[in-house]
């Protein structure tokens, strides 16, 4: 997984960020994005899309890519990336 870096943002703008992983063994990797403090946040898949901006979304957001194995455990690899969303 490429490391993600602190990103800084203008409020009302559209934010797009994509999460770049090799798939592992098996190759069939999911891949979704969470947020820190906020349990009901989750997307799915490798871009993470925050539409028209607010300062609420600031925070720290969590691109996880996970591996189901054939025998049913699971490997995981997550990268951290902090949002700060300035005032225009």
């Amino acid at each position: 997984m490429l490391p993600l870096a602190k990103q800084h943002f203008i409020e009302g703008k559209d934010l797009v960020v994509t999460c770049k992983a090799i798939p592992g063994n098996p190759s069939s990797t999911a891949i979704f994005w969470s947020k820190s403090n906020d349990p009901g946040f989750r997307q799915t898949g490798t871009t993470l899309r925050l539409l028209n901006i607010h300062r609420n979304s600031s925070g720290t957001y969590k691109c996880t890519a996970e591996n189901t194995y054939n025998n049913g455990e699971k490997g995981t690899n997550s990268q951290n990336m902090v949002i700060d969303v300035l005032c225009n």
